[in-house]
């Protein structure tokens, strides 16, 4: 059974059955969702945001605006960096630590509300971000690759000539989008 409360503030609950099929797991989706367009947006282990995609993205509008308003409260002396630790090349980042990402966040949070940047939190407990064009124009190339030979991300960027911390973010916004399945040995396979 799980709980929360839905776009709303109504508390709901309702009850969520893991299948397991061919080694893939599923979230069963309750039957007054059925038949509709529904995303559901991965917050923390077991915490998820159900909802059509307009009351997602008027949830995620929401909580950036109160984060923003919140740090904006802060002394002028303990504002963010213009940029958290970025890895790599322009365009993608990696951050360690959820007060690194909250900055990113902060400082480009117009970036994230219009899609110029996706980001996400990786079940490792890091905080991966990419420019959407950038996300765009690797991903179908990365996919290919898995698609034909699941591999890992450094065997991924090899064959591609890409950096191996640029195929490790795309991966895991496209493990979230439900296209790629990580395996043990952080080996990525296609989802199709």
């Amino acid at each position: 059974m799980m709980g929360g409360r839905d776009l709303n503030g109504t508390h709901q609950k309702f009850i969520v059955k893991k299948i397991v099929k061919d080694g893939k797991e599923y979230l069963e989706v309750p039957g007054d969702l059925r038949g509709k367009k529904i995303f559901a947006v991965r917050l923390d282990n077991g915490l998820y945001v159900v909802g059509t995609e307009d009351k997602v993205r008027e949830l995620i509008k929401r909580q950036v605006s109160y984060l923003v308003g919140r740090k904006s409260s802060r002394k002028a002396k303990e504002r963010p960096k213009e940029e958290g630790k970025r890895t790599g090349e322009p365009g993608f980042w990696i951050f360690d630590s959820e007060a690194e990402a909250s900055r990113f966040s902060y400082t480009h949070a117009s970036e994230f509300q219009s899609g110029r940047i996706k980001g996400i939190r990786g079940f490792d407990g890091r905080f991966y971000a990419i420019r959407s064009w950038l996300y765009s124009k690797y991903l179908p190339e990365v996919l290919n690759v898995v698609r034909n030979n699941p591999s890992t991300p450094g065997e991924i960027a090899k064959a591609l000539k890409i950096d191996e911390k640029m195929v490790k973010v795309i991966l895991e916004l496209a493990r979230e989008e439900g296209l790629v399945i990580e395996r043990s040995g952080g080996v990525y396979e296609y989802a199709g």
